[in-house]
This record gives C-alpha cells, structure tokens and sequence, in this order.
C-alpha cells in the first residue's frame, strides 16, 4: 500500500471505528456515561438550585429545569414599549395591506421568451459586446 492510500483510508478507518464503539454503548451498564465523562473532561457541572436551595431528587430536578424554562421562555412586560409595538402592528398591518392590492407579477413562460426572441431583429450594431450567435 501506498503513503496516498493509506492517508486516505485513515479517517475512514477511524470513522468506522468510532462507529461501531457508539453501537457499542447501551444505557444499561453506563457506559454512555463513562464515555460522556471521558469526552467532557474534567470540568464540575453546577448543582442545581431552586428557589429554598439545593435539589437533590430526579422529580425535582426536572421540575426546577421546567420551570426555568417556563421563566426563561415567557414574555417580559416590565420594560416594553407600548408606542413601539402600536407603531410596528401599524406598520405591519399597512404593509400587507398594500402587497393585497399590489398586482402579483406573472411569470414569463419558455414559449413567450422563444417567441420575444425570434421576434426581435437579427442585424448586429457594431461596438454593442455582443456576439451574432446570441442574437439568434
């Protein structure tokens, strides 16, 4: 084999086995887990609070993320500007308005731009950039 060959095959290479060690992992023996660990590096997650401290049960966890979700995900009328929102409704409202009575262009067809086309005049103006063949 060829140093060409085998620079190509190397990452194919890696790439099924990397693969097959994906297939590999199941939830059951935490091998998921292990792996996760393993890739993330040696970094802490936070623990996660609520509102009196510290969440330690699964239930509670995922109703603290919910609920932080919920919070992050509303909408925030403390600081909005009522002017600002009349305006842009206004403006919004009068643009679709106007593309409603805008007439719609319609397309050209392939038989209308032949027929354009062969229409027009074949004699060439000297200086124009253009070839014979295109006018034809």
């Amino acid at each position: 084999m060829s140093a060409e060959t085998l620079e190509k095959e190397a990452p194919q290479s890696r790439n099924s086995t990397w693969g097959e060690k994906l297939l590999s992992l199941k939830p059951q023996d935490n091998s998921i887990w292990k792996l996760t660990r393993c890739l993330r590096g040696k970094k802490k997650i936070p623990a996660i609070h609520d509102e009196y401290g510290l969440v330690y049960s699964n239930e509670d966890k995922a109703e603290e993320f919910a609920d932080n979700l919920q919070k992050q995900c509303s909408l925030n009328y403390d600081n909005i500007d009522l002017d600002f929102v009349a305006r842009i409704n206004r403006d919004v409202r009068t643009k679709l308005r106007l593309k409603k009575k805008r007439r719609l262009l319609q397309s050209t067809s392939p038989e209308e731009v032949r027929r354009i086309i062969r229409s027009t005049k074949h004699h060439k103006s000297p200086g124009d950039q253009t070839g014979s063949r295109l006018s034809r």
